[in-house]
């Protein structure tokens, strides 16, 4: 009669930290868990059908090796087929990539176990008969596959990829589930003993943890998708050099404004300014030095954008501010006091003092008015280059008229 020794302790406690090896290498923590829930929801349910079909029935009517014994030598081929599930899941859910070889040779060796340590439970532990040479073989081609697997596999991370969900890989996701309505069904045709119900308590955790990990990759999955649709909605609104927006996003602004306007009856203004001196800058210091200083100045803008205003980058050094609601004639010149003094305040780059000023068109469009975005545009565009004809670093403001643009005087001295 067989019996359970050392030497079982032994490699059992061998099978489990290959087992956990594996899923250790392959998968990032959650998923580890998860699977493993998996394989414990897989190898609970053959251990219990084994165990209800099999084992109990022929251990009950004869003289055979005790139910310890039975349940050791058990644990064997059900660790073979768990480190199959592993390699499994490597090569279709895993975080890395094995060579076609190295997976041929690896299940070879878990198939190879599997027939060896099945083979010496139904021979040794349920017949009774002794072990023949044919075992040995088998366990020795185990260990030889897996001395070829591990020569040719070069592991390498897996690449990121689109996953694309086939009807080859649905199976991974509802085989659990399967095995939790078998064990369920199951006692509606046969008793159940301790150990079968036992069995089921842990299929049952096995599958809540299973379902708790899912969601929470799920979640984690989502908050991933959202901040890179955010991060992609925000590249397609603001300027790729400075967080303002881009001439689309203000074109946006700009038709949004006009229907407020309407709708609130309010005025709005219009700010349409290029940096004077701006290229001498570009050709004495680069275009490094260029771009630092359209940084700074939409540093500088900042306050006005969380206060009142809407700031763009319409390309080069060409910037639009958008100021609504327009309270007054007088708002109006402040806002345009502010830009002045802002932009001629002079800036320290990589040590060296420049010193840019700007010239300032301002559109104001009066509620009352039917105009387009892009005549209004016409007008602050028009209006900024009266002020760069009368010397710049100032502002001039234009009245909107569907019919004509006049302008106002307005001179920051």
């Amino acid at each position: 009669m067989m019996d359970v020794r050392a030497a079982d302790l032994f490699y059992v406690t061998g099978y489990l930290f290959l087992v956990i090896s594996l899923f250790s290498i392959g998968f990032h923590f959650g998923k580890r868990i998860r699977y493993l829930a998996d394989a414990i929801t897989i190898m609970t349910t053959l251990f219990l059908l084994s165990w209800t079909y099999v084992i109990k029935p022929i251990y009950a009517q004869s003289e055979m090796s005790s139910a310890l014994v039975l349940i050791v030598n058990l644990t064997y081929p059900l660790m073979d087929i768990l480190m199959l599930f592993a390699i499994i899941m490597w090569k279709y859910k895993g975080e890395i990539q094995v060579s076609r070889s190295a997976q041929f040779w690896l299940i070879m060796g878990s198939l190879s176990c599997i027939a060896g340590d099945t083979y010496f439970l139904i021979v040794s532990d349920i017949y009774g008969y002794e072990v023949n040479s044919l075992i040995g073989p088998l366990w020795s081609l185990a260990s030889f596959a897996a001395l070829l697997a591990g020569r040719s596999a070069l592991v390498t991370r897996r690449e990121d990829k689109i996953v694309r969900l086939n009807p080859d890989k649905r199976i991974s996701y509802v085989l659990p589930y399967f095995g939790l309505m078998i064990l369920t069904i199951n006692p509606l045709f046969r008793s159940s003993d301790l150990i079968y119900k036992l069995g089921l308590v842990v299929v049952v955790g096995a599958l809540v943890m299973r379902q708790i990990l899912l969601v929470a990759e799920r979640e984690k999955l989502l908050m991933q998708v959202n901040g890179t649709l955010e991060q992609t909605e925000y590249m397609a609104r603001h300027d790729t050099l400075t967080p303002l927006l881009n001439r689309r996003a203000f074109s946006e602004e700009l038709h949004g404004t006009i229907r407020r306007a309407q709708e609130q009856n309010q005025k709005a203004a219009l700010y349409y300014f290029d940096l004077d001196g701006f290229k001498p800058v570009n050709d004495q210091y680069g275009h490094q030095v260029g771009d630092l200083l359209l940084s700074h100045i939409a540093a500088r803008l900042s306050p006005l954008i969380e206060a009142e205003g809407t700031c763009a980058r319409l390309g080069g050094d060409e910037f639009g501010v958008i100021l609504y609601p327009a309270v007054s004639e007088q708002h109006v010149r402040e806002v345009a006091d502010f830009l002045c003094e802002e932009l001629a305040s002079p800036f320290w780059l990589d040590d060296k003092e420049i010193r840019v000023t700007s010239s300032i068109g301002i559109a104001i469009l009066d509620q009352t008015q039917e105009v387009t975005a892009a005549e209004w545009v016409r007008s602050a565009d028009n209006a900024m280059y009266i002020s760069k004809r009368n010397g710049g670093n100032q502002a001039t403001i234009v009245a909107m008229n569907y019919d004509n643009c006049d302008e106002i005087a307005m001179k920051n001295e």
